[in-house]
């Protein structure tokens, strides 16, 4: 049985994240801080909320976390041209293990972090981070990340950062 205030099982399909007061906004609030904050898998959350006596099954957790990327498309864009427009952006790159569908061994992929953040030099503008994945690291990726930055571009010696329109410090 549910506890009191629980969420119940759902049709998949069913999840609109911005109704305002629907009680599956949190949950799903809940679900993407457990995968992409605390590194939880769907399947693990799933089995969680089911000894709590709550049915969502990895497919349901699945729909909604990829509802609430689609929701929040816009803000990963307004966020990569805030950090890309400033004419200082500091790069790396960091190996991740990715877990292939139907695989139990990892691949590694990569996460690519610029930074803006100015506030060294007296910048008043607030800082921020724009994190971009990759399933490789080959140098297409960044070069297609930074592809409409001019500036320079602070990094490690990875050839595969350097832009054309970028001063490589």
């Amino acid at each position: 049985m549910p506890a009191v205030g629980a969420i119940a099982s759902f049709r998949p399909g069913s999840f609109a994240p911005h109704r305002t007061g629907d009680r599956r906004t949190g949950a799903a609030g809940r679900v993407l801080t457990s995968k992409y904050a605390e590194h939880t898998p769907l399947y693990r959350q799933s089995e969680i909320y089911a000894r709590q006596g709550v049915v969502l099954s990895r497919s349901v957790l699945s729909g909604w976390v990829d509802a609430c990327c689609r929701l929040l498309a816009p803000l990963d864009e307004a966020l990569q041209h805030y950090v890309l427009t400033d004419g200082k952006l500091h790069a790396d790159d960091t190996p991740v293990p990715v877990l292939l569908p139907g695989n139990k061994k990892t691949k590694t992929g990569r996460l690519w972090t610029y930074v803006r953040d100015d506030r060294n030099a007296g910048s008043a503008l607030a800082p921020a981070v724009w994190f971009a994945y990759s399933p490789d690291r080959k140098g297409i990726h960044p070069q297609t990340h930074l592809a409409g930055f001019s500036g320079v571009l602070q990094a490690d010696a990875y050839a595969g950062s350097t832009s054309s329109t970028a001063t490589a410090i």
